[in-house]
């Protein structure tokens, strides 16, 4: 009847990609929480971020919706949710607003940093993009998805050299996505 072995289990869970009995655990322990709005928001948000593993956005959103409805300016909830809707290429306007809050209140991260230079790029200010995942870069310089991102960034300004530079460092840090090798074999990108 505790609800934080419940939290980490599912946390645990997620991690590992069982996003199903990672949400069946949270909602359990989510039940057994009582009059702490802190845990329940990161119960609220443990659980977003296993929907949005199983891609249903929709209660990923919602439980995102939630968890902020009770602490409106937790940046890590916002980074999160502001980077999964990038990643969709979903409610950027929104998705600007929350990640430049982050800015606000934690200037110097790195991750923040990064979200709010994807969603740039997903907005089409590619150059905007590149000053901000460059800044990300300048603090987190082992980054892959970072790398590629910015290689990303290079390519839709013309820079294909610049790209395929980034790219290869972001293969190199282990990090990248599933289109990384098909970008430095062909030169080009794919999302």
């Amino acid at each position: 009847n505790q609800p934080t072995p419940y939290f980490f289990y599912g946390v645990a869970l997620t991690q590992q990609k069982n996003y199903q009995d990672a949400i069946s655990n949270l909602q359990t322990g989510a039940a057994f929480v009582v009059d702490n709005n802190p845990l329940i928001t990161q119960f609220y948000s443990a659980m977003a971020e296993a929907y949005n593993g199983l891609k249903d956005y929709t209660k990923s959103d919602s439980y995102f919706d939630r968890a902020l409805a009770l602490d409106p300016d937790n940046a890590y909830i916002l980074n999160n949710y502001s980077y999964f809707l990038s990643l969709r290429n979903e409610k950027l306007e929104l998705a600007e607003k929350m990640s430049a809050k982050t800015l606000r209140s934690d200037p110097s991260n790195p991750n923040n940093m990064d979200t709010y230079g994807w969603i740039l790029y997903r907005q089409g200010n590619f150059d905007g993009a590149k000053e901000w995942i460059e800044k990300s870069l300048a603090i987190d310089k082992e980054n892959g998805a970072v790398f590629e991102h910015l290689g990303d960034v290079y390519y839709r300004l013309g820079q294909t050299e610049k790209a395929l530079e980034n790219w290869k460092k972001a293969k190199a840090s282990g990090g990248g996505s599933p289109f990384l090798d098909k970008k430095i074999n062909e030169r080009k990108l794919y999302e």
